[in-house]
């Protein structure tokens, strides 16, 4: 376990990819002769895990064309998997997820719980750190097989009681599908003598209804054909009384027609009269003239 001292512990609590490179150069193990980068041990999509050894450089024949250190062959990388899936950061959902740098010791700790995509939560915890007693070893361990016993126990633990509940819930569905057909069929039998007496009962107040209504009904075609009656009635007498005023407006028409006709006629008589007189007054001077016009030739002939 990490010290508790804060003032030699370095805590890097969940998992940001984006600062994920600059994690792995904080948390780094090294004692002189080689040095490891604090990448996950799984990997991820943007770890960079590497291990320098001091002194190992390239020729300066690469790219970049200069001396640079090489890096050694990634020993603390791990392939974890469980129920034939490969255990990462991705496949499922992070439940809790903290490194720890115990600066005391020179070690670091990682303790890791994921809930897989099938609903199992897997716990993973590791230690890293390179030994200054001799140089040549590095030393990555990991609890993950304790975790499996202690998680192997609570699954057996857990099939047990799985199948007891199915077995107690099997007991119970047979006895709910017994009581359920029992439920039914005494449902059934209330049904069917509800429904024969709201059928009877629907039969009685329909023929209560029937019998109302053909009574209004009657009752209100009595009280139409008596206002029907009472209209006709009236519209007989007020089409008298129109005929009578219309036989009286029409009388003292012709009256009037009449009357100004024998006016028209006689005033056309007196025109005609005037016009005759003025005609043969107008004739008798046409005459007039024609006979002095007749005497002035003769008495010319005979002075002549």
């Amino acid at each position: 376990e990490p010290t508790d001292d804060p003032a030699w512990r370095f805590e890097v609590k969940g998992f940001d990819p984006f600062r994920e490179r600059e994690v792995e150069t904080w948390l780094t193990v090294a004692n002189g002769e080689t040095g490891t980068r604090g990448a996950l041990e799984e990997g991820s999509a943007i770890s960079t895990p590497a291990t320098f050894v001091a002194g190992v450089f390239g020729d300066g024949t690469g790219d970049p064309p200069f001396r640079q250190p090489v890096p050694a062959p990634d020993w603390a990388g791990l392939r974890l998997m469980v129920n034939g899936s490969i255990l990462t950061l991705a496949n499922g959902e992070i439940v809790a997820h903290e490194r720890v740098l115990d600066m005391r010791h020179g070690i670091v700790f990682r303790n890791w719980q994921q809930r897989l995509r099938s609903g199992r939560t897997v716990r993973v915890r590791t230690a890293r750190f390179a030994s200054l007693a001799d140089r040549q070893v590095r030393l990555e361990a990991d609890f993950l097989d304790r975790e499996k016993a202690s998680m192997a126990a609570r699954d057996k633990t857990f099939e047990k009681r799985r199948l007891d509940l199915e077995a107690s819930q099997a007991r119970k569905e047979k006895e709910l599908e017994k009581k359920y057909q029992e439920l039914s069929e005494k449902f059934s039998a209330e049904v069917s003598r509800e429904r024969a007496a709201w059928e009877t009962r629907k039969m009685e107040i329909l023929n209560s209804e029937r019998q109302a209504l053909r009574a209004d009904f009657e009752k209100k075609e009595i009280l139409l054909s008596q206002k029907l009656e009472e209209v006709l009635t009236r519209n007989r007498a007020d089409r008298v009384r129109r005929e009578e005023e219309f036989s009286a407006r029409k009388d003292e028409l012709e009256k009037n027609y009449y009357a100004e006709l024998e006016r028209s006629r006689a005033a056309l008589d007196k025109l005609r009269a005037e016009m005759e007189e003025k005609l043969v007054a107008k004739f008798r001077e046409l005459e007039e003239e024609r006979n002095r016009l007749a005497a002035g030739k003769t008495e010319h002939g005979r002075a002549d």
